[in-house]
């Protein structure tokens, strides 16, 4: 047909698909849209998380319960240097018990 516009889709189901959460270990908020926020990767439905950052003094900078927002590497909008600062995610998959990590970051500029 000439001049119509068709679409169409596909849901693909996969069974027994590993669950899992990445926390990368670096990151460069330089706003070009590569590794600008700094967040854990989840491939599955959450039932509970939090994750939080602090700084080399313990204090703590970042703080959601958002799997979607992450760490934009500033402190209430000042741009922080680069440096290691520390992570932790506690977090829970259907029908798994809770976990939690702790692990660090390095913010690069």
């Amino acid at each position: 047909m000439h001049g119509c516009l068709l679409n169409n889709s596909v849901l693909i189901k996969v069974s027994n698909c590993p669950i899992y959460i990445f926390v990368p270990n670096a990151f460069s908020p330089n706003n070009v849209g590569n590794n600008d926020l700094f967040k854990p990767l989840i491939n599955c439905r959450i039932l509970s998380y939090w994750f939080n950052i602090y700084n080399r003094y313990g204090q703590l900078i970042f703080s959601t319960t958002n799997t979607g927002k992450g760490w934009d590497g500033t402190i209430k909008g000042s741009a922080q240097n680069a440096g290691v600062f520390v992570c932790t995610c506690s977090y829970q998959f259907i029908n798994q018990p809770v976990v939690f990590k702790k692990g660090t970051v390095m913010l690069t500029r």
